[in-house]
Parts: structure tokens; sequence; C-alpha cells
């Protein structure tokens, strides 16, 4: 005659077990990352065509995240995605460049706002001679803020800049053009 064998469970649920599961994830949503704000607007496109050097700066202003937003979070995460137009008609003996550039501040609310990150130029497109060349990039990156005690605290706000640049070192350089198109900036808590 053969084994038998037999598994006996009992009816109910182990609810230490699921206690234990529930806290599990409730703490994973907790920490999981948390989109705070998206702006699609044109609110700091920036565009300069110009034969001589300038630059156009423009800024977009997020509204502030209180404590309570920024509660039990360590860092912000700024995404910007958005498109980058450069043309160059350098002409003979033209020398020159055009750029676009980004930059973001940030303040605790109550204090004044600092850089976070200084201007850093995205894309740029060198004109050497004569020459014509142009781009036209649409491209992502993100910078990832540490959160201070105080933006903890009292809440932070966020503000976005990009600047369109051209100079020209040398002439005769025709033309000259720098676009910055926003596509999507968005506010992410981690």
């Amino acid at each position: 005659m053969a084994a038998t064998v037999t598994n006996t469970f009992a009816p109910g649920v182990n609810t230490s077990f699921s206690t234990e599961l529930n806290e599990n994830f409730d703490d994973a949503l907790k920490a999981a990352p948390e989109f705070v704000a998206v702006y699609t607007g044109s609110g700091y496109d920036t565009s300069i065509t110009l034969s001589a050097s300038t630059s156009e700066e423009a800024s977009y202003e997020f509204s502030s995240l209180s404590s309570d937003d920024v509660n039990n979070r360590d860092y912000l995460v700024i995404q910007v995605s958005g498109t980058h137009t450069l043309d160059m008609d350098c002409g003979a003996g033209g020398n020159g460049i055009a750029s676009s550039q980004f930059k973001i501040q940030t303040k605790e609310i109550g204090g004044s706002y600092s850089d976070s990150l200084a201007y850093v130029s995205l894309h740029a497109l060198p004109c050497i001679g004569d020459q014509t060349d142009s781009m036209n990039h649409t491209s992502s990156f993100s910078y990832i803020h540490t959160l201070s005690a105080g933006e903890k605290s009292n809440g932070v706000q966020v503000k976005v800049f990009s600047k369109a640049d051209v100079t020209r070192n040398t002439a005769p350089t025709d033309s000259m053009t720098a676009t910055f198109t926003n596509i999507q900036t968005s506010l992410k808590l981690i």
C-alpha cells in the first residue's frame, strides 16, 4: 500500500503576515517618485535672429511646493524637453557661434532665488569661414536638485530660464539664429 501525504491548512488568514505586506506596500508607495508639476507652455521660449552679437532670455516660475508637498523627500528632479534650432551664415571671413542655454534657480519659500544650475549650453553651432550651417534638435535633460533643510521645512519654488545667444566674433557674419522651444518641463519629487 502506498503512503499518503496530507497537508492540513488552517482556515483563515495569517494576519501578522498580511499586515506586514500592507505596511511594506504603503512604504513603497510613499517612496515612489511623484510628479508635482508639468509645464507645456511657451513662457520661456526664446529666439534671436540678428547680424550682431546679442541674446534673449526668458523664464518661467512654477507654483510653490509646500513643506507638506516635499515631506519625506530628498530630491527634486527638473526635466526639460525642448527643441533647439541654430542657424549660421558666416560669409567670407566670418566667425561666430549660436547657442541655446538653460539654467535653474530654486528658493525656499520666503527666501531668495539662487542658481541651482548656472547657465549651461545645451547646443552650440560654431561658424568659421564662408559656410552656412544649421541644426534642429529635440532633446531632453534632467537635473537633480538636493532639497535643503529650509526647503523641506518651508517649501520650495523653482524658476527655469532659457537663453538664445548669438555671438559674432569676426565680421562679416551675415546672419545668426538661435531658438529654444519648450515641449515639456516637469518637476518630480523623489
